[in-house]
């Protein structure tokens, strides 16, 4: 679930069927030690936590989003 509106190259999102920051931090820290990618994992202002992704190099292709998106998933379900 997306949970920031920004027109920056930035996205924000958290599992719509919960798990909490526990689950964040472990799917994250998953993505970046197999190099699916790098996220992290903010609090935010109103105490809300999401796994954070930026795309905004202009070398990146398809291919390294369709690895970071399987990367989420695969740690997503561990």
């Amino acid at each position: 679930m997306i949970v920031n509106e920004t027109p920056l190259p930035v996205v924000c999102f958290r599992d719509a069927g919960g798990g909490g920051a526990k689950l964040l931090d472990a799917v994250a820290r998953e993505v970046i030690a197999r190099g699916d990618g790098w996220v992290s994992v903010p609090r935010f202002a109103n105490g809300g936590r999401a796994i954070r992704a930026c795309v905004d190099n202009p070398a990146t292709t398809a291919g390294d989003v369709e690895r970071l998106v399987a990367g989420l998933t695969r740690a997503r379900g561990r």
